[in-house]
């Protein structure tokens, strides 16, 4: 079974945030479920610190060697 700690929150694309309240920031990730069903990763792509993100918008992507995938 997959662990899903509560102070991360999930978005449906696989996608998890840990937010910092004091420091207004987040370290984001894909979840284990994700990374056990893409091909060999290449590169991601994450939002640089000071970019504003919407809600339910694709903000990561993951280039894979069959593509890519935005999370």
């Amino acid at each position: 079974m997959i662990e899903c700690p509560e102070e991360l929150m999930y978005s449906p694309r696989h996608l998890w945030a840990r937010v910092e309240q004091e420091s207004s920031t987040a370290e984001v990730g894909i979840t284990e479920e994700l990374q056990e069903r893409l091909p060999e990763l290449l590169s991601i792509d994450v939002p640089m610190v000071g970019d504003e993100i919407e809600i339910d918008q694709p903000c990561v992507h993951i280039h894979h060697d069959e593509g890519i995938r935005h999370v």
